[in-house]
Order: structure tokens, then C-alpha cells, then sequence
């Protein structure tokens, strides 16, 4: 055949596919780690009512126990980094599993407040995020990287709607302490299987991390801060609703029942993901996308503002600031990526990871200390701050997209 026939340029053109040794490794690696983000969603829709009936509770104490996490787990993502690079990526995500299981531990152990807080900084230590993206790389070749790099979040994605949508069930079956020591457990089985399994990688091929001293090179960058401002904002947003809402919710119908609310509000937030990022990529409207997630999540906030969480209010904001998730949730860090430039886009994506986190801390500490003064409060002051981001976005980021990724 003619080296340059139709047919050959057909097949020269197709996507590189994943060898047999990368894709046992990948998929192993996504296991591993989507077992330890399953206990994690498992308990967020159960953990502010179990945490405000333990001794010592408070509404800041009910939001640290949520928030808290994500304090430790953006402290120790370049720690971690570092780590990675002196003792191994294996060595140093098998360390952050055993950190994330002795403070599962803990927090299954914990009888009061405090020490369930305690459990939850022990267990965001493990911040093993950037090392997998790390191994991930080490253990692909440039050309099916971003195929690898998608898979995780197919993953992670999974996790994240089928750890919402069982948590309650579980819950009831073995307690909140019962969520705890089984996330324990996933994760000392995934870090010697880890150990076991998982090849030793070749080489380097790039450590995807944030550096400390590209800190502030990333932050002259203002369409990045205002996409970094987007997704602490967005994650803050969550984790406030998931203070606030389990308690009001187990008062209306009881322990347990919020399950009910929450998987066909995921199953829509889902098929809503999928349909805009193909809009996203296909009409090449990223943008648009960001404006428009933006305004859904700023009238979610209104709503909550105005209704409060009761009431048939509470279904209407619920259902904007899903679709607001559906929209932000993939072009975030679609655009952030775009923007990053060559060469960069290990650093700006853990800076992007860590805006993440402090927004979780930060919401649920807020959540908390609202529970006494008031969600409406909280809510109007989150949908001013998701109005002024929405103004920010079209001013800083427009000038630099002007077609999607």
C-alpha cells in the first residue's frame, strides 16, 4: 500500500492507544485511589448530623469536621511533591494512604467533636493528589498522557456519584465509625497493592506538581487567579450546603432519607456534565460555559438567601447549583490547563488543586458558624461574591479565550 494512501493517513491519524503494561497500571492506579475518594464522598452527606450530636459539638465544630480536611490537604500537596521526588512516587503515595487511614482511624474512634475534627486533619496529610498525577505520567508516554490523565476522572467521577448516593444507606447499615474503618481499611489495601502490583517507573517523565517558587510567577497571572478564584469559590459553595443541609434535612424527614434527595439530583447533574462539555468542546463556547455557571451558581445562592433551606425553595436552588456544578465543574480546569502554557501545567494545575481545598476548608468552617447565625446570611453573602466572580471572569479570562479548549 502507498505510504501516503487515504487509508494510511486514516490510520496514522487515529489515537495512540494504551499498551497492555500501561493499562493494567492505570487502571490499578485509578482503583487504588478512586477506593480512597469512595470513602470520602460516603460520608460527607452523613457527617454534619453525626458530628452535631457528639459531645463537645458546636456549629463550628460540625463545620471544622467537614472543612478541616481540606486545610491539611492543601498544606501538604508540595510537601508531598517533595517527598515524591526524594523517596519515590510509590513510597510516597503508599505514606499518604497510611496517613489518610491512621486518621480514618481516628475519626471512627472519636467520640467527641474534637477528636473527630483531629482524624479529619490527620487523614488530609495524605495529600497523595499530585504524586498520582505524577506516577500517572511516569508510568505513560507523552502520547496517551492525557487519555491517562481523563481516565482518572472518569474515575474519580464515579467515585464521587456512587459515594453520594450510598453514603446514607451505608450509614445506616454500619454507623458513621463503621464508614471510617472501612475507608481505613481501602486504604491500607490499596497501599500494598500498590506496592505489589504497580511497576516501578522507568523514569521520571515530569513531576506535575506545584513548586513553591512558582507561586508567585502563577499568580501574576490574573485569568488564572480568576480561575482559581472560581473553583475556591465553587468548592466553598459545596461544602457549606453540605454542612447545612444534611441537619435541616434530617429534621424535615428524618435520619438517614436525605439519599432520596440526592440521587436523582446527581443522575441530572451527570447526563447535564456530559451534554455541556460536548457543547463545550464541540461549539467551542468554553467561555460561555464559565459565564453561564457562574450566574446558575450566584441565583442557587439567591434562592437559598431568600427561602433559606426548607421549603420547596430548597429543590429549586438545589437544582441551579447542580447544573452550576455541571457547567464549572469541567471547564475549570479545562480552561486552567489552556492557559497554563508550555511546560507549566504541572504547577498550575496543583495550584489549582489547593485553591480547591482551602475553598472546602473554608466552606465548611463557614457552614458551621452560620448554622448559629443564619444560612440565609451566608447564602446572600455567596451569591454577591459569585455576582462579583461572574464580573471578574468576563474581564480578566474574555481577552484570553476566545474560542473554547
Amino acid at each position: 500500500m502507498n505510504p501516503s494512501s487515504p487509508e494510511s493517513t486514516s490510520r496514522r491519524r487515529e489515537p495512540a492507544r494504551f499498551t497492555g503494561r500501561e493499562e493494567r497500571s492505570i487502571t490499578l492506579l485509578c482503583a487504588i485511589y478512586a477506593l480512597r475518594i469512595l470513602g470520602m464522598y460516603m460520608v460527607l452527606p452523613v457527617l454534619s448530623p453525626y458530628a452535631g450530636q457528639m459531645r463537645g459539638a458546636s456549629g463550628v465544630m460540625t463545620g471544622l469536621a467537614l472543612g478541616a480536611y481540606g486545610l491539611t490537604q492543601a498544606a501538604f500537596q508540595i510537601p508531598f511533591g517533595v517527598l515524591s521526588d526524594r523517596i519515590g512516587r510509590k513510597r510516597a503515595i503508599f505514606v499518604g494512604l497510611m496517613l489518610f487511614a491512621a486518621g480514618s482511624a481516628v475519626a471512627a474512634w472519636a467520640r467527641t467533636a474534637p477528636v473527630l475534627v483531629v482524624g479529619r486533619l490527620i487523614q488530609g496529610t495524605g495529600a497523595v493528589a499530585s504524586a498520582v498525577v505524577a506516577l500517572t505520567a511516569d508510568l505513560t508516554r507523552p502520547e496517551v498522557r492525557t487519555q491517562a490523565m481523563a481516565r482518572i476522572g472518569v474515575w474519580l467521577g464515579a467515585s464521587f456519584a456512587i459515594g453520594m448516593t450510598s453514603g446514607g444507606f451505608f450509614a445506616r447499615v454500619v454507623g458513621v465509625p463503621g464508614l471510617f474503618w472501612g475507608t481505613a481499611a481501602a486504604s491500607v489495601l490499596g497501599g500494598f497493592l500498590l506496592l505489589l502490583l504497580i511497576p516501578e517507573p522507568s523514569a521520571q517523565a515530569g513531576d506535575g506538581r506545584l513548586h513553591a517558587n512558582e507561586i508567585g510567577a502563577i499568580l501574576h497571572q490574573r485569568p488564572l487567579v480568576a480561575l482559581y478564584l472560581g473553583t475556591f469559590l465553587l468548592h466553598l459553595t459545596l461544602t457549606a450546603i453540605f454542612v447545612i443541609l444534611p441537619l435541616s434535612f434530617q429534621m424535615r424527614f428524618g435520619e438517614g432519607q436525605i439519599w432520596k434527595l440526592l440521587v436523582p439530583l446527581i443522575v441530572i447533574g451527570l447526563v447535564a456534565m456530559t451534554q455541556i462539555a460536548r457543547f463545550s468542546d464541540r461549539e467551542k463556547r468554553s467561555f460561555d460555559v464559565l459565564l453561564g455557571g457562574g450566574v446558575l451558581l450566584a441565583a442557587s445562592c439567591t434562592v437559598f438567601a431568600i427561602f433559606g433551606v426548607g421549603g420547596n425553595g430548597l429543590y429549586v436552588a438545589l437544582f441551579l447549583f447542580i447544573l452550576a456544578i455541571a457547567g464549572l465543574e469541567p471547564v475549570l480546569p479545562s480552561l486552567t490547563t489552556r492557559l497554563a502554557g508550555e511546560g507549566r501545567t504541572g504547577a498550575v494545575t496543583g495550584g489549582f488543586h489547593m485553591s480547591q481545598f482551602l475553598g472546602s476548608f473554608l466552606g465548611g468552617f463557614l457552614g458551621g458558624l452560620f448554622l448559629v447565625a443564619g444560612a440565609r446570611s451566608l447564602f446572600l453573602i455567596l451569591a454577591v461574591a459569585a455576582g462579583l466572580w461572574v464580573l471578574l471572569a468576563y474581564v480578566l479570562v474574555r481577552s484570553r479565550v476566545r474560542t473554547g479548549p
